[in-house]
């Protein structure tokens, strides 16, 4: 039997990275398209470019190691200092994770959930594993009634939704059209 044609995988045919493909070739060691070195550019035309990720590495480096540096430095200073550490760690991860579930339309009330990562923190560190879960319960108890008393906001704040004029003339006896 002949062998079937197979359709070329397009990934394979693009040997940037981001397209899937791979590379073989030592970019070190490839000669630019143009024939010209990637080291003769004009300074103002390096000076343009912005990284692939869109970030300044050396920018990110220099977070990094400083906050590696304060939380190094609050583990030597006391476990107190390394509590504060992870209380603003917490707080602002919730933060984060409550704008990100907002672009999905879900609103997560913000006092309820930092007063809850704070209070878990704490409650782990002063009395234990239990103190953790009964915290989180409450965490979501108060989650949930700050929520009920906001009341329905959007599309689903006219609830329950206006009778049609058919039901109203239909239950009299009347002809629906």
């Amino acid at each position: 039997m002949p062998d079937a044609p197979t359709t070329p995988d397009p990934a394979a045919e693009d040997p940037r990275p981001e397209a899937g493909g791979v590379t073989t070739e030592d970019p070190a060691t490839t000669a630019d398209p143009a024939g010209e070195d990637a080291a003769a550019e004009p300074e103002g035309d390096a000076a343009r470019r912005t990284p692939r990720a869109g970030r300044d590495l050396r920018a990110a480096i220099g977070v990094g190691l400083l906050l590696g540096a304060v939380v190094i430095a609050s583990l030597v200073i006391d476990a107190r200092a390394f509590l504060v550490v992870v209380i603003a760690a917490m707080v602002l991860g919730a933060w984060e994770v409550r704008r990100a579930v907002a672009t999905r339309g879900i609103r997560v009330p913000l006092v309820p959930l930092v007063l809850g990562a704070v209070g878990m923190i704490a409650a782990a560190y002063l009395r234990g594993a239990e103190a953790l879960v009964v915290t989180f319960g409450l965490t979501v108890v108060g989650l949930l009634v700050w929520r009920v008393a906001d009341g329905l906001v959007g599309p689903r704040a006219t609830w329950p939704p206006p009778r049609s004029s058919c039901s109203t003339r239909c239950s009299s006896g009347g002809s629906p059209r």
